[in-house]
């Protein structure tokens, strides 16, 4: 179980409130997208498959088991290896400078536009305004508790 923890009691709500709460929801009002870059997982030749403002799409399937869209493969020794995508979304910059090049590990080849979706809007909201923890097994400690009752602090609890 994980307790979420934000301080204050919104009684009454101010213009810090606010304006929090505005900054956040402009920022996903002005770019509801998330970046992925994907880099090189080791050394080798690499061989786009894949141009820039391509969509791809995520693993499929109903336990993910089917790959997402090939992106690259990535040659060590004579020995392809292919890079799925792990999100769906549009190709926004591609280094096709590095087509056919040897490349570190760990080299930015691409980064991939996702768009959110209204779960994961949500989600980034709470992961910025809210405090997770892992709750202790006893439960809460008493002044947690204490600080609740009192109104000093709001809390969510989620699985």
């Amino acid at each position: 179980m994980k307790i979420g923890l934000f301080g204050g009691s919104f009684n009454p709500i101010h213009d810090a409130h606010l304006n929090m709460i505005n900054e956040i929801l402009n920022k996903y009002r002005s770019d509801p997208y998330d970046y992925m870059d994907v880099c090189s997982p080791h050394t080798g030749i690499v061989r786009f498959a894949v141009n820039e403002e391509a969509e791809v799409d995520g693993p499929g399937g109903a336990w993910d088991h089917i790959p997402g869209s090939l992106l690259f493969k990535i040659s060590r020794e004579k020995n392809p290896k292919p890079i799925h995508s792990r999100t769906n979304g549009v190709v926004s910059s591609l280094k096709s400078e590095l087509e056919g090049q040897f490349v570190e590990a760990g080299e930015k080849l691409l980064t991939i536009k996702h768009p959110l979706k209204k779960r994961e809007i949500i989600e980034g909201i709470l992961q910025k305004v809210l405090y997770l923890f892992r709750a202790p097994e006893g439960g809460i400690a008493l002044d947690e508790t204490d600080a609740i009752r009192s109104g000093r602090l709001n809390f969510i609890v989620s699985d």
